[in-house]
């Protein structure tokens, strides 16, 4: 598997990835499966090229066959199988979300807020052969032959299909009730904030307060409070508890540990609580998100 590309979890939206853009092809053939459960800050879209697989994303298992398309958002937890004796073999397409915006701070709610704000249920990131347009097709074939060719000013062309491929994409979303492009707040200077972002990625397992971050970016506690909800929209502390879910939901799919072990690595230290807080952001309790995924 080509995994490189997620090294960097940064969640600075002035781009300090390996990669900006990358994208290959891949499958049983490379046995690269099973692809065990990630997320990451990035875009990717995965094209299925030949056979049928299944691909695991926010406690759903999407059946996926030749010529359907499944879209990954920042944050996804996702992992992918094959099915027994079946070939899979499939294209991938990654990219950091800046490469859509003008606004620096456009990406970094389209990284960090819009899961939370404006979640987008699986089904609705899937399309299947039937569903999807011949132009999205074209453009996302064009965009793997440029890439893996890369002729003289292939990056300008790619954007092009890119940007082709994601508004359609988008615009499907819009239809359906989820604004991912919508941002009222473009005057807000986050750059104060930022490095709070960061500490929580980095220390979510401890038990973290807004008074510890709020001296850790040398701000007083109360401009901390009212900045973090004027960028996200939501308190510290709810941002704190989906930092923590979407590391349990990957736990959880790894179904090494217990629903107890998994909450207290994670930073709950109260099992009952870490359930009622899974369930506010998955609309399952830990058990019933593991049953829901087995039995799809």
């Amino acid at each position: 598997m080509n995994s490189f590309f997620e090294d960097s979890k940064s969640i600075k939206y002035s781009s300090d990835m390996k990669h900006s853009f990358y994208c290959f092809y891949d499958g049983t053939s490379n046995n690269a499966l099973p692809i065990d459960a990630h997320w990451h800050y990035y875009i990717e879209i995965i094209y299925v090229t030949k056979g049928k697989g299944r691909i695991i994303s926010n406690g759903y298992s999407i059946p996926v066959s030749k010529g359907d398309m499944f879209y990954i958002l920042p944050r996804d937890v996702h992992s992918m199988i094959g099915i027994e004796e079946e070939v899979f073999e499939y294209a991938v397409i990654k990219f950091d979300p800046a490469l859509l915006f003008d606004s620096s701070f456009d990406a970094f709610l389209l990284k960090n807020m819009t899961p939370i704000l404006n979640p987008v249920p699986p089904q609705y990131k899937y399309l299947c052969q039937t569903e999807l347009s011949t132009e999205s097709k074209k453009d996302y074939l064009a965009i793997m032959d440029l890439f893996l060719s890369k002729p003289y000013g292939y990056e300008l062309l790619l954007k092009s299909h890119l940007l082709r491929l994601i508004f359609r994409f988008f615009s499907k979303l819009e239809h359906q009730g989820f604004q991912l492009l919508n941002n009222p707040m473009n005057d807000v200077d986050i750059s104060p904030i930022l490095q709070a972002f960061e500490y929580i990625h980095d220390h979510y397992a401890t038990q973290l307060t807004a008074k510890e971050i709020a001296e850790h970016c040398h701000i007083s506690y109360s401009y901390f409070s009212r900045l973090f909800k004027k960028v996200s929209g939501i308190s510290f502390s709810k941002y704190l508890n989906f930092v923590r879910i979407t590391e349990a939901e990957k736990l959880l799919l790894s179904q090494q540990n217990s629903i107890t072990d998994i909450g207290y690595t994670v930073g709950f230290n109260d099992t009952s609580y870490f359930i009622k807080q899974f369930k506010s952001f998955k609309q399952l309790t830990p058990k019933e998100y593991l049953i829901t995924v087995s039995h799809h």
